[in-house]
């Protein structure tokens, strides 16, 4: 090779533009439970085709959610054309073994979720309870108000999620909550906040948490779940936009 290809080449490659790795939710840090539906490696089905196991994508270990109940376990679903996990409202749950990770002072949380029937009372796609009156994190549909919400702590401190236009049967949706300490906590819908900061406490609930119900088989969800992210971190601005942004393109959410 004449000495100027060697140097040329050298140069090329040391000036040619490198492509951006795309971002992963495991980007941000303090990432403590990422499901995600999309990924077939990370579910386990049986003889019956029905998800047995979805393993956490966190990089911590023992936070898979499982279900050793044959009879509840939720076969595979879509959201826009991409696997997710179809949940039958009846008895179909995950639960995720609860650890110290999970009584967390701050907080964000994301879900890419679907219902069948908004009309029902009451349903989650995720929940924490230490009994019925005892809320750690639920965020479903209360249909007697006309609102979903996040529910949380004992005393039920509420966020009220205002219904959103797109809110509706078999329409995706993709929602955040967001807790800051002892202060305050606020949710959104399709990235637009739906309530203002509402003040909480943080109470210590040592309850599993459920993927597709409130704790104790309640509240069952009837649709479907995509993918849900849990930071023990309060992401507001450029964290929760970037992680949102990731979502909407991902699943196609309004």
């Amino acid at each position: 090779m004449p000495p100027y290809r060697k140097y040329v080449r050298k140069w090329f490659l040391l000036n040619a533009e490198v492509a951006p790795a795309p971002f992963s939710p495991a980007d941000v840090a303090n990432l403590e439970l990422w499901l995600d539906a999309s990924d077939s490696s990370t579910i386990t089905l049986d003889g019956s085709n029905n998800v047995e196991q979805w393993d956490d994508k966190s990089g911590n270990s023992g936070r898979d959610a499982v279900q050793a109940t044959v009879a509840r376990r939720p076969p595979l679903g879509t959201i826009n054309g991409i696997q997710a996990l179809d949940f039958d409202g009846i008895d179909d749950l995950l639960t995720v073994t609860h650890g110290a990770w999970a009584d967390l002072p701050s907080y964000s949380i994301y879900g890419v979720v679907s219902m069948d029937d908004t009309s029902l009372l009451f349903r989650a796609w995720i929940g924490k309870e230490a009994s019925v009156a005892t809320r750690k994190f639920i965020i479903g549909n209360d249909s007697v108000s006309g609102l979903s919400g996040l529910f949380y702590n004992s005393v039920l401190d509420t966020i009220n999620v205002s219904k959103a236009s797109t809110y509706a049967n078999n329409v995706p949706v993709l929602i955040s909550a967001h807790k800051d300490g002892n202060t305050t906590a606020r949710a959104y819908v399709n990235g637009s906040a739906s309530s203002a900061d509402t003040t909480v406490t943080t109470g210590t609930n040592t309850a599993n948490i459920q993927i597709g119900a409130g704790a104790f088989g309640g509240y069952l969800w009837p649709g479907q779940i995509g993918e849900i992210l849990i930071y023990s971190d309060h992401h507001s601005g450029a964290t929760r936009g970037l992680i949102e942004a990731y979502l909407k393109a991902k699943w196609g959410t309004p």
